[in-house]
């Protein structure tokens, strides 16, 4: 984090605002007397996709950041300033998390190479829409979902990011959605059972 720049804290910046809504929106589950006095904004369907958007916004910018569409394209290496366009080595990159089988935040068990990492869990959504009759006529359903973001210590190269459980057959569906020689992103779709699992990058 002592080398980010505008681009970097923008996308962790966004990240953290969907944890923020997620938050505020168990608060209001939890104590209705506490919701009412939130504006009726926090009632709309915007809101209650609000933290996926967020999530999505500060996926894209790591994008951009990483093909050099915004932003320079240099890092840091023991006080350097390297460009982007250097060759890079392979730099053994290990995230192993242990999950619980529900919505805790899960636990680290063994990091190479990892300069930070969270996980963030999302509830399942639930959208009920009525015609002008009041008839229902769609009623969408978005799973619970986690979302693990890795940022690596050293930049490194990579042939593929991969996930993995250790308890496959019980997995739900996952998938890394973003690797690059400066980060992971990686999500599950739906509740995980009790195991560990690994994100790394594969030379």
């Amino acid at each position: 984090m002592r080398d980010w720049g505008l681009w970097e804290w923008a996308a962790y910046g966004s990240l953290a605002l969907s944890i923020i809504g997620d938050a505020v929106e168990q608060l209001r589950k939890r104590w209705p007397d506490v919701s009412v006095k939130f504006p009726p904004f926090f009632d709309t369907a915007a809101w209650a996709f609000l933290p996926l958007t967020l999530l999505i916004v500060g996926s894209i910018i790591f994008v951009c950041r990483e093909l050099g569409w915004v932003g320079s394209r240099e890092y840091l290496m023991d006080g350097k300033v390297i460009p982007q366009t250097a060759s890079l080595k392979f730099v053994k990159t290990s995230l192993r998390l242990q999950f619980f089988g529900d919505n805790r935040l899960p636990i680290a068990v063994n990091l190479q190479n990892v300069a930070t990492w969270y996980a963030y869990y999302s509830s399942s959504i639930q959208v009920r829409f009525q015609d002008a009759s009041g008839k229902e006529i769609e009623d969408p359903q978005v799973p619970p979902t986690w979302a693990i973001f890795v940022s690596l210590d050293l930049p490194s190269s990579y042939q593929q990011g991969i996930i993995s459980f250790s308890n496959p057959e019980k997995a739900s569906q996952m998938e890394v959605r973003m690797a690059n020689s400066r980060a992971i992103i990686a999500t599950v779709s739906g509740q995980l059972p009790s195991g560990v699992l690994e994100v790394y990058i594969q030379e």
